[in-house]
């Protein structure tokens, strides 16, 4: 099966009757399924839908917003919310987005989705093309860059308001991203 949910079924404790009722249900919403994105499939997707992708120059970049990079002041390709059909992985995306100021580990998300956390993260890199915490980078990044260009905050708070618990670690992370520290690019902007 597409997700691995053979090795899960696999484990229940149910019995026959049950395991083939729920394979017929699965069947039939593969089946509803597959026509559902035939159907998605001749429509041309709009140039404004959000694509994740990488920068050659920086391997570190996503791309996560509406505005293309020719809009911004960005030294990285800025994240665009991955168009994901699978609804576990659009739900862990939609709470980044929402929540990327707190405390997120793949961990905490595989309980919000109620999946193991070695399937979530192999999941979430094979439907994104990137580890769940690159992504989370991606979007912690962006915010803290409008920070910096929008506000006057001190970098550590800017670390702080993004998600960041150091301040040091902030930095790491932002120069990874961009090529030089929080200071360094709130000057050049």
């Amino acid at each position: 099966m597409e997700y691995g949910a053979s090795n899960y079924i696999l484990k229940l404790s149910m019995s026959v009757n049950s395991l083939r009722d729920t394979l017929r249900k699965v069947s039939a919403e593969l089946g509803a399924s597959a026509e559902a994105r035939t159907e998605t499939d001749q429509h041309e997707v709009p140039p404004s839908t959000p694509v994740l992708t990488s920068t050659p120059a920086l391997p570190n970049s996503l791309t996560v917003s509406s505005a293309t990079p020719s809009d911004t002041d960005l030294p990285f390709t800025p994240v665009r919310e991955p168009v994901v059909k699978h609804p576990e992985i659009s739900k862990i995306i939609e709470y980044i987005g929402q929540h990327y100021d707190q405390d997120i580990t793949v961990k905490s998300m595989s309980r919000y989705v109620m999946m193991g956390e070695n399937y979530v993260s192999a999941l979430f890199k094979k439907k994104t093309g990137h580890t769940l915490i690159h992504y989370l980078h991606g979007v912690r990044m962006e915010k803290a860059a409008e920070y910096l260009r929008e506000t006057d905050l001190p970098v550590q708070e800017i670390g702080y308001r993004v998600g960041f618990g150091s301040d040091n670690y902030f930095i790491k992370i932002f120069k990874r991203w961009t090529g030089c520290t929080p200071s360094q690019y709130r000057h050049r902007s």
